[in-house]
């Protein structure tokens, strides 16, 4: 884990006390038609958009759909509260641990009583843009962060949206799938969200709770060993609920991706190719595994420039097509793709049988974030017919949990069905009961009988 300074616990104890460790400078207030710019010094904050109460419920009706009412996810009630939408320039570190500047978005009630702090973690996005920081509504709006803004912020908690390493301000390769490395991020979002909040006269709860989808629910479970482990000063980290995530990367989510894929809808069709790009170019960049260890001329050739932020996600997924279709990446006799296709026979193979002296499949391992024993309550969700990051994930937690002696007080889970349901449209549904269950506990969410 990466240890968190004390320098930074300081501002997190400092903001709960209402005093400023920092020198602080106003700028840009009024008056000269530019930009809303608070400046404390090293956290910087910009106004993005403000809602009043009946703005963010109705935010929140139409952000969350048709899975607001929905029996499987139940209905959250109208907001009470105003809040306004920052991006947030904070201190924190990178891959290596070394002292970095990142950015986020952080989401505060007006006024009021606020419950607590919601950290959300993202799920994958590809461009350097496509994150919290780049807002909520709009041309440009990240839709991810919409829905963790309409499932969280309406319940009236303030809500920490990291963009991670790679993304935003930070141009530096992503960490993808490395959530021990990217825990950080929210961590540190945390503690500058109380130090924003102190500077507005807002006073949050110290309360922590942890969320966060695909990608991001990898990261959520990251971030709630690292809070166990190491937490901030002055705040209770209270509840977790990681939903969708790939926990167990070397196993259930290798054995998804490498197939048989079956077809897909049109959105996702491309998107096992695009996870495992996304992979091979965190690995290249951090571990020196080459893309054309991995695969075949035509799509080794496109990880550096596909992956590097410079294309969109939907960009990367129509790019795809060409050279996966030259290297082989077709339909079998069943109708079904085969990753193993595109790769170099050394790299099918160890990542099929697999070989536990094969790289990829090590770092993979290395990252693998399902074996623990969470002691704070946490909440386990995942869509049953998930065909991008396998359900098995949330049932190897679920079992290693249980052996490792977690009860049914601590830990819970649930099986989303829906087969109109896939991995893109589930998120909705889920966040709902992610916030019922930070809102009232275990006893407010459905739960299953553990598998097996």
């Amino acid at each position: 884990m990466i240890r968190a300074s004390s320098f930074r616990a300081a501002i997190a104890s400092a903001a709960l006390l209402g005093i400023s460790l920092l020198g602080v400078s106003l700028s840009g207030c009024g008056g000269d038609g530019g930009e809303n710019l608070l400046t404390l010094d090293p956290v910087k904050f910009t106004v993005l958009q403000t809602f009043t109460a009946d703005d963010l419920t109705a935010f929140m009706k139409t952000t969350l759909g048709s899975a607001q009412g929905d029996s499987r996810f139940g209905t959250l009630p109208d907001a009470t509260d105003g809040a306004t939408y920052y991006r947030v320039t904070y201190p924190s570190v990178n891959f290596s641990g070394n002292p970095v500047t990142l950015s986020g978005a952080v989401a505060i009630p007006t006024s009021g009583s606020v419950k607590g702090l919601v950290i959300y973690m993202h799920g994958t996005s590809l461009g350097q843009n496509e994150c919290p920081s780049a807002g909520i509504s709009g041309p440009n709006a990240y839709h991810e962060g919409a829905t963790a803004i309409a499932a969280f912020l309406s319940g009236g908690y303030a809500v920490a949206l990291p963009d991670y390493i790679g993304q935003g301000v930070s141009n530096q390769p992503h960490p993808y799938v490395m959530a021990s490395k990217n825990a950080a991020s929210g961590r540190d979002l945390a503690a500058a969200a109380y130090q924003v909040a102190t500077e507005l006269g807002v006073s949050i709860a110290p309360k922590l709770y942890v969320t966060g989808y695909s990608e991001g629910g990898q990261n959520a479970m990251g971030l709630c060993q690292l809070l166990e482990a190491e937490p901030i000063e002055g705040l209770t980290y209270t509840a977790g609920a990681p939903m969708s995530g790939p926990y167990n990367l070397s196993g259930a989510q290798r054995l998804m991706l490498m197939g048989p894929v079956p077809t897909q809808p049109d959105a996702i069709q491309f998107a096992p190719l695009m996870l495992v790009g996304d992979i091979a170019y965190a690995a290249n960049a951090y571990y020196d595994i080459a893309p054309s260890t991995l695969f075949k001329k035509n799509i080794a050739n496109k990880i550096p420039t596909f992956f590097d932020g410079s294309k969109t996600t939907k960009a990367v997924l129509e790019a795809l097509l060409l050279p996966a279709t030259l290297d082989g990446y077709i339909k079998d006799s069943s109708g079904n793709y085969h990753l193993a296709a595109i790769m170099v026979p050394a790299a099918a193979k160890g990542l099929n049988e697999p070989d536990p002296a094969f790289p990829l499949y090590k770092m993979l391992q290395e990252y693998d974030t399902f074996d623990w024993k969470p002691t704070v309550p946490m909440y386990l969700t995942g869509l049953s017919t998930d065909t991008l990051v396998s359900f098995g994930n949330t049932q190897a937690a679920v079992t290693a949990m249980r052996t490792k002696g977690v009860d049914t007080a601590t830990m819970g889970h649930h099986a989303i069905v829906g087969p109109e349901l896939n991995h893109l449209t589930n998120l909705s549904g889920s966040c709902i009961l992610a916030r019922r269950f930070f809102d009232d506990g275990l006893a407010a969410v459905p739960t299953d009988a553990d598998p097996g």
